[in-house]
């Protein structure tokens, strides 16, 4: 396996993952960023849906930097997922979808300088969200809150892609199978390993954030598959009717009110 060295380590080979389908909008500058990384020890795939629109011919401007890419109709974005697993030859891999970016060049280098314990399973760190008009830093909560919903966003976390192969995700689950593998992952004692950098820039209302009540149902119906947590029952219950209001209050009031509201969370503890 093809590895790299940094201050006298060893590097594996990282697999970074693109999915993307009909987003020529976006998907130049997620492949930027990928290819843009002072990071040589890597692989690129891109899974594509049957995009058509212009995408594929985006893509095909950077063929010469991607190592593998496909495209066909799949059965939507963890099927895509699945597939990009199968085919990954890294030791480690990163799913950096199109519309995401890495927070900076230099974000895979700087992750392979930090210690990382010999039994991570999973490096993961903060991301910054990308609201229209502003962007919002987001630091990364700790893992025993796993049941709450996901702490960290998917693209700023590396998983050793031994532990997709254990547990593809499951497609059942529309919105929440990153959720569910996360869960498992955790159920099974695997570690999580944070470190405090910026990994990622993640576009706000992705697929699940448009969907959000349905989103939070089926995220807490994986909760109780994996978790006896005190309170966990009420904590879902009051997340729900507070999504409900905030829907209400955004079509009486204008997305000025949920604006205001998400760039203050702290004021209104939720």
């Amino acid at each position: 396996m093809k590895t790299n060295r940094t201050d006298g380590k060893i590097i594996p080979l990282v697999s970074v993952i693109t999915v993307v389908f009909n987003n020529e909008k976006d998907i130049a500058a997620t492949v930027e960023s990928i290819i843009n990384q002072n990071f040589d020890n890597y692989e690129y795939i891109v899974i594509d849906g049957g995009s058509k629109d212009s995408t594929l011919n985006i893509l095909e401007n950077y063929s010469d930097k991607i190592d593998y890419m496909i495209s066909e109709p799949d059965k939507g974005i963890y099927d895509a997922m699945n597939k990009a697993v199968k085919i990954a030859r890294g030791k480690w891999l990163i799913f950096m979808n199109s519309g995401d970016m890495f927070y900076s060049e230099d974000v895979l280098k700087k992750i392979f300088e930090t210690q990382i314990p010999d039994d991570a399973a999973f490096i993961y760190g903060n991301h910054e969200i990308d609201y229209t008009g502003y962007k919002k830093f987001s630091r990364a909560g700790s893992i025993n809150n796993l049941w709450k919903g996901l702490p960290f966003s998917h693209q700023a976390i590396l998983s050793l892609t031994e532990c997709h192969r254990i547990k593809p995700f499951d497609l059942h689950y529309v919105f929440g199978a990153d959720f569910d593998f996360f869960s498992y992952c955790y159920s099974k004692e695997m570690k999580f390993h944070y470190i405090d950098l910026p990994v990622a820039l993640i576009k706000a209302g992705g697929f699940s954030g448009k969907n959000a009540i349905i989103s939070i149902i089926e995220r807490w119906k994986i909760s109780r598959k994996y978790f006896q947590t005190h309170g966990m029952h009420l904590f879902y219950f009051f997340f729900i009717i507070n999504n409900i209001i905030s829907e209400i209050a955004k079509k009486i009031f204008g997305p000025k009110l949920s604006e205001i509201i998400r760039k203050n969370k702290n004021w209104f503890n939720i």
